[in-house]
């Protein structure tokens, strides 16, 4: 399995194009490696603390997409750009962290806490490539960062939204569901719509309602279709809200 963060420079300031600098990001990407080992630098920025320095590097992101896209593989197409990687190809990071490892690592870190995560694929192994990224990082804190996923489309995702058992600070959370996420064919024709009891059983969302941070839940509806087919889906996530202690949000879009 193939690691999603490692950076093979040494703690002195990088200089140089950004792309030629993400090149050797590549380099330590080898099965069993070590999450990144942060390192102290003695710059006068090093010495500020912590939270200024996140301050910093957030100012630095308003230009920043507030969307980081992850796709799966296809088949025929396996071979996939790694995660940190892209972040540094697309200039989604600001400049400030190719300073050094410990402030790419500082900085990634910040950019995973104020963007909306969006699974987009038509293959379930967009959310194993984020966590293969998120595990690379010491004492879960990539876990920890997450604060807003999509998914899109929630048919591609049941293995059981896995994801959610591991970021415990995630407070937004939109899934999308299309016609093919809610029933299930017959006799190779016809589609049936799943009940409120099938429909648990196939994503089994009780790991959503076990998350204590989440505050708004939004529920995409992609269908043309004239008739309530979401009734049981929207029905389900309410009851399942009213068990609930606190304050949970939910909200329903359909397309316009």
């Amino acid at each position: 399995m193939e690691s999603d963060y490692t950076v093979s420079l040494s703690s002195e300031t990088v200089y140089g194009p950004i792309n030629v600098w993400a090149s050797s990001v590549d380099h330590v990407c080898q099965n069993g490696s070590t999450p990144l080992a942060i390192t102290t630098n003695s710059s006068g920025f090093m010495k500020l603390p912590l939270e200024v320095r996140n301050l910093i590097y957030l100012s630095a992101m308003d230009d920043s997409p507030e969307e980081f896209e992850v796709k799966g593989a296809f088949p025929e197409r396996p071979r996939r750009v790694l995660l940190s990687t892209l972040l540094l190809r697309k200039r989604i990071l600001p400049a400030i962290s190719i300073t050094s490892r410990t402030t790419l690592y500082e900085s990634m870190l910040v950019y995973l806490e104020r963007t909306r995560i969006v699974l987009k694929s038509h293959r379930s192994d967009a959310e194993e490539r984020l966590s293969n990224f998120l595990t690379t990082f010491p004492h879960n804190q990539g876990f920890a960062a997450i604060r807003s996923i999509r998914y899109d489309m929630a048919g591609r995702y049941t293995d059981q939204f896995r994801l959610f058992n591991h970021v415990p600070g995630l407070q937004r959370l939109t899934i999308a569901f299309d016609m093919r996420s809610i029933s299930r064919r017959r006799h190779g024709i016809r589609w049936r719509l799943l009940t409120k009891k099938d429909l648990d059983s196939r994503f089994n969302f009780d790991p959503i309602f076990r998350l204590r941070n989440l505050k708004e839940l939004r529920i995409y509806c992609d269908t043309r279709w004239d008739i309530p087919v979401f009734d049981d889906l929207i029905e389900l996530f309410g009851e399942k809200i009213q068990e609930r202690s606190d304050e949970l949000r939910l909200l329903v879009e359909f397309p316009d």
